[in-house]
């Protein structure tokens, strides 16, 4: 019997990846979007503190790293993304 009030409790992997493809599909890649085009943006607010700022290397942290510099210093944020 499938949970009605909380459907994701009884979702297996594979039926997971099911969604995806095909009812959440459109949700699925707007949220992707938006993650990738921030994770791009990040890089971008880098590169103009580096070049226009003209800020040293270590300091060029971005946004997000400038609120949260660890991480900056791990791979937590490219791991997230």
């Amino acid at each position: 019997m499938v949970n009605q009030i909380n459907p994701l409790k009884n979702l297996s992997i594979a039926s997971f990846v099911y969604l995806l493809n095909t009812r959440w599909y459109k949700q699925g890649m707007n949220i992707f979007m938006w993650v990738t085009a921030l994770h791009f943006l990040e890089h971008i607010i880098q590169v103009y503190q580096l070049w226009i700022l003209h800020l040293p290397r270590p300091q060029c942290l971005g946004l997000l790293g400038s609120i949260y510099p660890w991480l900056m210093h791990s791979e937590y944020l490219h791991y997230g993304h």
